[in-house]
């Protein structure tokens, strides 16, 4: 059975992992994200999820930077990478779903829910939220 994932994510990575079809992560998610999970990516500022995708392999040790960071820095920052094939791109604003969404218990305090990899405090979230989303 697959599982949903919410990935907050930063504007500039937000645009590698659309062109480049991989998420790259340092190790922590790794245990968590299999093939056939969806990760629905919240980009960070937007106050917005702008795309779900499938993982489509497993992970794999990258050796060569692709992030912009990484490219500024010259070095690998996420040396952990998943193919991730795309289910669904648009925007689904937060404001407008947040009260329906399960996974935030304190509407108040909704930004402490999406601030790791993986967002929702490492849980996955329900299929309810995920078609919310969707």
């Amino acid at each position: 059975m697959a599982n949903n994932w919410i990935l907050p994510v930063i504007p500039a990575n937000w645009d590698t992992i659309q062109t480049r079809g991989i998420f790259a992560t340092r190790e922590h998610v790794t245990e968590q994200i299999h093939e056939g999970d969806r990760v629905l990516f919240f980009v960070s500022g937007s106050r917005s999820f702008r795309g779900v995708f499938e993982a489509s392999g497993n992970w794999y040790k990258s050796d060569t930077p692709h992030y912009p960071n990484e490219l500024k820095e010259k070095r690998i920052l996420y040396p952990w990478e998943i193919k991730i094939k795309p289910v669904a791109l648009g925007v689904a604003d937060l404001r407008k779903i947040m009260g329906a969404l399960s996974f935030i218990k304190n509407k108040s305090m909704w930004g402490i829910y999406l601030q790791t990899t993986a967002g929702t405090y490492g849980q996955s979230i329900s299929d309810d939220d995920y078609n919310l989303m969707l």
